[in-house]
């Protein structure tokens, strides 16, 4: 109600509120007014701060970033993993993490995450590579991928991050999911080749960006 309203392209309207205006100085008072009260509400900071709302949430989507981590301590992979994370909020990301159990990271995480759950993840290691390890691995991960696809499409994340080579049910579900996944490697799992071939047939075929934390982590993954 701080403006003089006149139809569009109505010409005579328009010529007719402006000598109104002109002429009646208690109506321009009036609109002056109300305009000096209307522009207290802004400020320069309101308005960046507005427009970098509109950018990220309405043109920009916040991308939203599932983290799995196959232990809860404050080890080298989890000092990793918390750089990560702050890598990823300063960059606009939306962070999910899910860890195996809970544990000292927790505390760590909980204020710079926007979630953190706790799923049995089915973690993949040579000790399992007998009968009855398969069999059940086999379970866990199936049943922890299907938990998976159900986060991915319930929190719509874009990409799936696996802080260890272990956890294939992550994999798994971003493969089936159609998202986009990434697999950083800190093992260099020794004294079974079977291990090797097959986790490496998975990053070949499963995995869209492999990170390596050393050269000789990726000449050792290089060969599979």
């Amino acid at each position: 109600d701080n403006v003089a309203y006149f139809e569009l392209e109505n010409v005579h309207e328009l010529a007719s509120k402006m000598l109104k205006l002109i002429n009646s100085k208690p109506e321009k008072d009036i609109l002056i007014n109300k305009g000096n009260k209307s522009l207290k509400k802004f400020s320069s900071k309101a308005f960046v701060k507005d427009f970098e709302n509109i950018i990220f949430q309405k043109i920009i989507k916040l991308k939203n970033i599932l983290i799995l981590h196959g232990s809860n301590d404050l080890y080298g992979a989890s000092k990793v993993l918390l750089n990560v994370v702050d890598c990823l909020n300063a960059n606009q990301y939306k962070v999910h993490v899910i860890l195996p159990f809970k544990g000292n990271l927790d505390n760590k995480l909980i204020d710079i995450v926007h979630k953190l759950s706790y799923f049995k993840l089915g973690v993949f290691r040579k000790k399992y590579l007998n009968f009855f390890g398969l069999i059940n691995r086999s379970y866990n991960i199936l049943k922890s991928t299907i938990q998976i696809i159900k986060y991915i499409k319930n929190n719509e994340i874009d990409i799936v991050y696996s802080n260890t080579s272990v956890i294939w049910s992550g994999i798994l579900a971003s493969y089936i999911s159609n998202r986009k996944s990434v697999v950083h490697i800190h093992e260099i799992p020794y004294g079974n080749n079977l291990y090797n071939i097959v986790s490496g047939f998975f990053f070949k075929y499963f995995v869209d960006s492999i990170i390596v934390v050393s050269k000789k982590v990726r000449d050792h993954w290089g060969k599979y």
